[in-house]
């Protein structure tokens, strides 16, 4: 089912899951979380933290190495545009940890992925 215009949807997983907490009203998924626990500068220490374990994991490095596999074929791949469509908030209003680790965790990979390919030369 789609949403009307300026509406939310939720996307459910296999088994009928929810991928987000359901709240009382489908408006509330606008506002932002009235009780947040962590601070600015928190939120901006916890997410370098994020940032570092990303940058210095096996993924990263093998995602890089695939880029460079990609990169030395005769017809490399050309990348114009970057889309990142909806992490999720870094202070869910329900204070699930593992939605805010989750939304935390793909800000940085795809941050990383972008300041990767920006910093290539361009064919």
């Amino acid at each position: 089912m789609w949403a009307q215009e300026g509406e939310w949807c939720q996307v459910k997983r296999k088994k009928g899951r929810l991928l987000a907490v359901i709240i009382e009203s489908q408006n509330d998924l606008r506002l932002p979380n009235p009780s947040p626990e962590l601070s600015v500068d928190d939120l901006r220490r916890y997410h370098g933290n994020i940032v570092d374990k990303w940058l210095q994991s096996e993924w990263w490095k093998k995602v890089l190495d695939t880029w460079e596999e990609a990169s030395n074929k005769s017809s490399p791949p050309l990348i114009t545009t970057a889309v990142c469509l909806g992490p999720g908030s870094f202070e869910p209003r329900s204070g699930n940890l593992k939605m805010r680790l989750t939304a935390h965790i793909q800000t940085a990979v795809f941050c990383s992925l972008v300041d990767h390919l920006s910093g290539l030369p361009q064919s």
